[in-house]
This record gives C-alpha cells, structure tokens and sequence, in this order.
C-alpha cells in the first residue's frame, strides 16, 4: 500500500492542475471529466479535495454557470451531486455551491443529460436543504425515461407535498407531455410501469403518511393516464403497468389500514381496463395475481364489516369489478363464506349469496337504565335548545320568558349530570359520515351503506376504558 502511495499523489497533483486550468477557462465539461479521472481506480478524489485550491477552482466554477441556461445549472447541479455523494464530510463546504445554483435560477425539470446526471442532481437539491420546488421534482419524476432517477426525485417530492398532491402532479405531467409528445401506447406503459414502482419504493411507512384524498388522487392519476395516448395493442406491456398499480394499491392499504374497507382505493384500480387492449381486463382479472390479492384483502375487509353486522355494499361491488365475471366472484364470496364461521349466520348468508339475500340487521335492545335515562333526556335538552324561542332566549311575554328560564335550567341540571357520568353528545344534525353499525341506527331498515347523514345526534359515554355508544345517532343513507 505504502509504494502506490507516490502514484497516487502524482496522479492527484495532475488531476489538480488540470482542475485549475478549467476553473481558469470555465470549461465545467472537462472539470466533469476530471472528476471521473478522480473517482476511477486508484480513487483519488480524497487527496485532491484536500487540496485548497480544488475549493476555490470548484467555487470559482460554479459562480461562472450561466443564469439563463437551464441544462448549464443541471450539470452543475448534478456535478455537485455527484461530489456530495463522494466527500459526504465535506457537505458543508458543497452546500453553499448548490445553494448558488438553485438561487440563479431553478429549471422547469432535471431530465438533461442521462439517468445519472438526472439523479445526481437531486442529491444537489437534497443537499443544498433548500426547500423543494414539488411541480420541479414530478415534472422530472414524469419526464425521467429510466428508472434510476425516479426515487430519489420522488423522496424530495414526497418531502414537499402530500402523496395525493403529487399523484395530481404527476398525472398533469403526463397529460401534458400526451399532447406535446406522441407517445406510443408501449411506451406509456413502460412509463407507468416505472413511475408505479418508484412511487411504491419511496413510499417508506416510517417517513410518510397516506392522507385522505390519496384514494381520490389516484383514481384520477389512472384515469388520465392514457389521456391523449391510443389504447394499447400489446397485452404483456400493459399488464405490467397495472401489476405495479394493484402492487401499489396493496401497499397503501398496508400503510394505512383504515383504507382496508375503503371501496375508493379498489375502485381507483378499476378505471386501469382502459390500460389494456380490448378484453385486456377480462384475461388480467381473471389470471393475474395482483387482481387476486386485491381481491383477497378486499374480502378480509368485509369480513371484518360482516363480523360488525354490517354488510357493505359497495365492497361487494368493488369485488365484482375485480372479478372476471359473476360466477367467478360469487364462488370466491361463497368459500369465504364457508371458511370463517365466526362470521354471523344471516351475515354469512348475504355473503355467500353475492348480496341477494338482506343480512338481517342486529338491532340492541334498550334497556332503561340510569345512563340511557340521562342520554336521552340530555338529547331532549339539546332539541329543546335548538327551539328558536330557547336559542334566542330573547321575550317580551314574561310567561314565556320564564318557560325559557325554567327550560334552559332543567338542560344545565342534566348537562351537569351527564358530565358526572361521561356523556355527551356526538354528530352534528347535517354532517355526512362513515356508517358505524355501532354508532348509527338507520331510519330505513337499509342494508348498511358507504356513507350516511346523521339527522339526530347521539350520545356517548367516554371515560379511560375508551368510548361506549349508549343512544346511537339516528341517520339516513346519502
């Protein structure tokens, strides 16, 4: 080791003076070039940066890079990078070039030169700690035609926005470069394909979180995203692009599983038939595993509703769209069905039955205790207070003026009482919620909807065992 020593320290004396003869002559071209020298074999890259004089060559580099041209500020960017990801203690002393790039000027994209200069570039961005320009960094996720770069640009989107603002963005990429490039139907879906990936790839549970919209986002995200493309001829390249959809559809679920019995997130894969030629969809859900493990979540959530007594429609007919046709569907309900006996005896019967025959509902009895006494007669209070007479509080009549008085008295004592007791009020006469079969009573023997608005609010008790429904709120089906 200690003979390469002079080689590599004449070697690093050249490199560095060839470094800056190119500051001198502002050729960053040949110091991109050097820098490859520095890092192939023997690796040299640590003796020249410990050289001053490379500093303030780099420095002087960087401050010469045009302001008006953007492929110019993306390899200079992208060389910084590429130096970041090399020296990683010397970060600090990067940090300050890669701020003077992004503060000239930012480029509408970074898909200049190839996949590595594309992905060096957002280690630049990710460097300089500047704040992330989120419609910058999905232009280049949707632009980018390797997988290489998609990563790490889609980390620095997910660090600026939501994951259902850069769905959106992305899909207005891609509706775009429709009508300005003409695409071929193979070619998007290899676009897709990648894109999908990635996206499931920089979705890391621990950093992210799926917020509420992400259903919505990607439900429009497949439905643009052939948008301006013909439909495909080829099944194989089309069916790859909505495996990584259904892949990517398992992995949200799994991220947050509240989606597990939310229709929205398997309806959105559904608009992907316009992915694949014609009959595509037919062949896909009934061969392709994504389809059957879509399906196979999708039932251990409505199992879960079953087991609540309440048997959701809309997943029903979200695993039919997942199915290739009616049999096919109702003998996969029917061996759920008979696999879980748990599940209650009416409620198996709808199941097994696609949905024909009404689950009976499980109504609870009331019994008139000491808390339902109080419950109701705190509701009582409540309605009563909702009176225009009460609610203004305002008479010239001093009869009524004293029935006000007496009234909103009589609500006080019981409010009072319902606090000693944990009980209140819950659901805003109006608001339109998620059906809770513990939590709701429906006005109409229905079979359990999607979503329901409450008429009548109901009350709760809440203490440190949690929350236990003692009047359920009375609704209607939206």
């Amino acid at each position: 080791m200690a003979s390469r020593h002079p080689q590599q320290s004449g070697r690093a004396s050249q490199l560095l003076a060839d470094i800056e003869v190119q500051s001198k002559n502002r050729d960053f071209g040949g110091f991109s070039n050097t820098i490859t020298k520095c890092l192939a074999p023997p690796n040299v890259i640590h003796e020249v940066a410990a050289a001053p004089e490379f500093w303030h060559s780099a420095e002087e580099l960087v401050s010469t890079v045009s302001a008006d041209n953007d492929h110019a500020i993306a390899f200079a960017l992208a060389e910084v990078g590429r130096l970041m990801a090399s020296l990683k203690s010397k970060s600090d002393l990067l940090r300050p070039m890669a701020i003077d790039l992004l503060t000239k000027r930012t480029p509408p994209h970074f898909c200049f030169g190839d996949a590595d200069q594309t992905t060096f570039a957002a280690r630049g961005w990710a460097g300089s700690r500047r704040p992330v320009d989120l419609a910058v960094a999905t232009r280049t996720v949707a632009m980018a035609d390797a997988p290489k770069p998609l990563v790490p640009w889609l980390g620095l989107a997910l660090s600026a926005g939501d994951v259902s603002n850069v769905i959106e963005h992305i899909a207005s990429v891609l509706v775009e470069l429709s009508v300005s490039d003409a695409e071929s139907p193979k070619n998007r879906s290899s676009r897709l394909q990648r894109l999908l990936k990635a996206l499931r790839s920089a979705l890391d549970a621990d950093r992210f979180n799926i917020d509420k919209q992400a259903p919505a986002a990607l439900t429009a995200f497949v439905a643009q995203a052939f948008r301006g493309i013909q439909r495909p001829v080829q099944y194989g390249p089309s069916a790859k692009a909505v495996d990584e959809l259904m892949s990517l559809a398992l992995h949200v679920i799994r991220m947050d599983l509240r989606l597990l019995t939310e229709p929205a997130i398997y309806d959105s894969v559904g608009r992907a038939r316009g992915w694949l030629p014609d009959g595509g969809w037919l062949r896909y859900t009934k061969s392709a595993t994504g389809a059957a493990k879509l399906r196979k979540i999708l039932l251990s959530g409505l199992v879960i509703l079953l087991k609540q007594h309440n048997p959701n429609r809309a997943l029903l007919d979200s695993h039919r769209m997942l199915s290739s046709n009616r049999q096919a569907a109702l003998a996969e309900l029917q061996a759920v069905a008979e696999a879980d006996r748990e599940i209650p005896a009416n409620q198996r019967e709808w199941l097994a039955s696609g949905g024909e025959k009404s689950g009976v509902r499980v109504e609870r009895e009331m019994t008139e205790t000491d808390d339902l006494s109080i419950a109701m007669a705190l509701l009582a209070g409540e309605a009563l207070a909702r009176c225009e007479l009460v609610a203004s509080g305002e008479s010239a009549d001093v009869e009524a003026g004293e029935f006000v008085d007496r009234a909103l008295e009589v609500r006080n004592r019981v409010q009072s009482l319902a606090r000693r007791r944990n009980l209140q009020v819950f659901g805003e006469p109006g608001d339109v919620v998620k059906f809770s079969p513990t939590a709701h009573r429906l006005a109409t023997p229905d079979v359990a909807p999607h979503l329901v608005r409450i008429i009548e609010p109901g009350v709760e008790s809440r203490g440190s065992f949690g929350a236990r429904v003692v009047v359920p709120a009375l609704t209607i089906v939206c």
